[in-house]
C-alpha cells in the first residue's frame, strides 16, 4: 500500500484512548515505569489494586495523567497502563516528539492493548434532533441487514456496532453531552491493536497514523453502505482524497485484474465473484500477519454467510460452486509489487485458505493488503450483488469497471460493449434496458451525477440530465462523473 504522509492531525482525528499491557503486576517494577514517564513526559500517575487507587507520582506540574490497573483474572494476570481523553491525546503527541524507551518499559512483555480515534462534526443550523434520529435509525436497519454477525444497539441520539468488551473494533456515533458536535469514535482492542503496535513501538508514526487512517475508512464506510447523508460527508469526502492520492493511476484492475480478463464469461463470473468477496470480507474483523515485510489481513468467516450475503442459495450445486471458486483463489498468479533494474517482488495474492468444520462450515483466508485495500468494494451497492441472467450480469460488471478508474470523470463505451454481443435485436434491446437500469440504479444510490455528456455515432455530442434506450442506441460513449458530495 502506498503511504502518502496521511496523518491524524490532517484528517482531524483525535486519540481519545491509549492502552499498554505490561505482563508483571510487581508494584516496585510498575514504580519504576512511573517514574520514568514522570521525568520524560511530567506525567502524574495512580495505581489501582483491588478497585482501591493509591497516588504513585503526584506533582502540582503535569502534562497528562496515567493510571496503572493490575489484573489478577485467570484469563491474564498483568498491569493496564492506560491514558484517558485529553491525557490520551497529550502523551500520543509527546512520544511523536519523544519516542517512549521501550527498555523502561519492557518492550519484550508489553503490547498495545487499545488505541481509540474519534473525529468531531461540528452540528449545523441545519441539523434537527429528528432527521439525526432518523439517519441513526436507517444506518443501525442498514447495518444489522448486512451484517448478523455483528451486534447493533440503538439507543436515542447514539448508535453502537459491535460489543464493547469482545469486539476488536467497537464503533459509536452519538451526541455530545455540549450539543455541539457529533462524535464518530471507534475504539480498536485485541488482536486488531496489536498489528499497529510494530509501528509505535519502533517510532514510525507516519506509517503509524497512515494504517490506522486507512483502518478507520475501511471499517467504517462499508458500514455505511447506503447511507450517505449530511452526517457522513465528512467521511465520505476524506476517504475519496486519501484514495486519489493513494491509488496509481495504473491502478490493479487494470494492471492485474483486468490482465487476466478476457470475453469467456467463465472468467468474467470469476472476476464479478472476486468483487462480492472483497465486498463482503470488508465488513468483518481481521488479524495482521507477515511474510517478511509483505503484509497480509486474515480474516475467517461463515460459508453459509457468504452465500447469504451475495443471494445464492444454500443448495449442494451452489456450495460446489462457490467451493471451487474459493480453490481458485490461489491459481491467481502472483502480483508484482516493484520492479527496478536490481530488484522486483512478487506478491502472493491469497497465500493460506482453510476450509474448516465446526459444527457449521468456516473458511479462513489471508488477503494481500494491496488487494483487501483497493478502492472498488466501497462502491459495491448491494443492488449489483445478484443479476436475473447473463446479459445483465455482463451489463453490470462493465459499467463497474468504468465506474472503477480514479478519475471522477467515467466513460463507458457503449459501442464497444454492445458490438461484443451476437444476438437477436430483441434480446439486445434487453441488453440496452438493463444498461439503462444500471445507470438508474447508480444515480439512485448516489454513486454519479445525473448528467451524462453523450457522444453520438455521428460524433455529434449532446449534453442530458435523463438517460433513455433510444438515447443509448445511438451514443458511442457515455461521459459520467462520480458523485462525491453525498
Amino acid at each position: 500500500m502506498h503511504q502518502n504522509n496521511l496523518s491524524l492531525s490532517s484528517q482531524n482525528f483525535v486519540v481519545d484512548f491509549l492502552r499498554f499491557n505490561l505482563q508483571f503486576i510487581d508494584k516496585y517494577e510498575i514504580q519504576e515505569v512511573a517514574e520514568y514517564l514522570s521525568k520524560e513526559y511530567s506525567c502524574n500517575s495512580v495505581f489501582i489494586d483491588q478497585k482501591k487507587t493509591y497516588p504513585l507520582i503526584e506533582k502540582d506540574r503535569f502534562s497528562c495523567k496515567a493510571k496503572f490497573i493490575t489484573s489478577h483474572t485467570k484469563h491474564w494476570i498483568g498491569t493496564r497502563l492506560e491514558f484517558e481523553g485529553g491525557h490520551a491525546s497529550k502523551f500520543y503527541q509527546m512520544i511523536k516528539e519523544n519516542p517512549l524507551n521501550w527498555k523502561r518499559m519492557d518492550l519484550d512483555n508489553t503490547n498495545l492493548g487499545r488505541i481509540d480515534l474519534y473525529y468531531d462534526r461540528k452540528l449545523k443550523e441545519s441539523d434537527r434532533v429528528e432527521d439525526f434520529e432518523a439517519f441513526l435509525s436507517d444506518a443501525a436497519e442498514t447495518i444489522s441487514s448486512g451484517s448478523r454477525s455483528l451486534v447493533v444497539d440503538l439507543k436515542p441520539q447514539a448508535l453502537r456496532i459491535g460489543h464493547r468488551k469482545t469486539s476488536p473494533n467497537f464503533f459509536r456515533i452519538y451526541k455530545k453531552s455540549n450539543g455541539k458536535f457529533i462524535r464518530f469514535e471507534l475504539e480498536i482492542k485485541l488482536e486488531t491493536a496489536k498489528s499497529f503496535q510494530f509501528f509505535l513501538f519502533a517510532g514510525q508514526f507516519e506509517t503509524l497514523e497512515s494504517k490506522l487512517i486507512q483502518h478507520y475508512y475501511s471499517y467504517i464506510i462499508t458500514k455505511f453502505e447506503i447511507q450517505r447523508s449530511c452526517y457522513t460527508d465528512w467521511m465520505l469526502e476524506n476517504f475519496r482524497n486519501i484514495r486519489v492520492l493513494q491509488i496509481p493511476k495504473n491502478s490493479l484492475v487494470t494492471t492485474y485484474l483486468m490482465n487476466r480478463l478476457d470475453n469467456r464469461l467463465t472468467d468474467q463470473e470469476f472476476l464479478y465473484k472476486l468483487f462480492q468477496l472483497l465486498s463482503y470480507i470488508r465488513q468483518l474483523d481481521y488479524s495482521f500477519g507477515f511474510i517478511v515485510d509483505q503484509e497480509y489481513l486474515i480474516i475467517t468467516f461463515k460459508f453459509t454467510d457468504f452465500l447469504e450475503f451475495i443471494g445464492a442459495n444454500k443448495n449442494h450445486y451452489q456450495v460446489q460452486k462457490v467451493g471451487k471458486f474459493l480453490k481458485y483463489l490461489q491459481t491467481l498468479p502472483p502480483m508484482l509489487s516493484t520492479i527496478s533494474n536490481i530488484c522486483f517482488q512478487s506478491i502472493n495474492i491469497f497465500p493460506y485458505l482453510k476450509v474448516f468444520k465446526k459444527k457449521s462450515w468456516y473458511v479462513q483466508l489471508a488477503i494481500a493488503e494491496e488487494l483487501y485495500f483497493y478502492k472498488y468494494p466501497f462502491y459495491f451497492p448491494k443492488a449489483f450483488l445478484n443479476y436475473q441472467n447473463k446479459y445483465q450480469f455482463q451489463v453490470q460488471l462493465s459499467f463497474l469497471l468504468a465506474f472503477s478508474v480514479v478519475e471522477i470523470e467515467k466513460v463507458f463505451d457503449v459501442e464497444e460493449f454492445l458490438d461484443q454481443f451476437d444476438i437477436s435485436n430483441s434480446n439486445l434491446r434487453k441488453v440496452r434496458s438493463y444498461l439503462l437500469q444500471t445507470f438508474v440504479l447508480a444515480e439512485d444510490f448516489k454513486l454519479i451525477e445525473n448528467e451524462f455528456l453523450l457522444v453520438l455515432k455521428t460524433n455529434k455530442v449532446k449534453t442530458v440530465t435523463e438517460l433513455t434506450t433510444n438515447q443509448i442506441s445511438r451514443t458511442k460513449l457515455i461521459h459520467f462523473k462520480e458523485l462525491t458530495k453525498r
